[in-house]
């Protein structure tokens, strides 16, 4: 069996989703991290101001929204920076 291809995500935004979801679950072991564990959806928040819509509709667990991807484990860290020549990301 081939090794897995390691893929570091940060931010579990809507970019970030986008490609944890679209990644192959058989060749790649992604690691999604986040300082928050919830995806905000930000633009409807005038109707949350109005009474058209719950707060719950807006935040959505990062866990949940991929719980169906084997492959994807999400961390709840803050990325302080990168080591390109290691291949490291750095955290608090």
């Amino acid at each position: 069996m081939p090794a897995l291809h390691r893929v570091v995500i940060v931010v579990g935004g809507f970019g970030g989703l986008a490609v944890a979801r679209h990644l192959p679950d058989r060749t790649v072991d992604v690691k999604l991290l986040d300082r928050r564990n919830f995806h905000l959806f930000q633009p409807p928040l005038y109707q949350v101001a109005t009474g058209e819509l719950s707060p719950a509709n807006m935040a959505s667990p990062l866990r949940s929204i991929l719980r169906r991807r084997k492959n994807t484990q999400v961390l709840m860290e803050e990325v302080t920076g990168f080591d390109l020549q290691q291949r490291v990301v750095i955290t608090k």
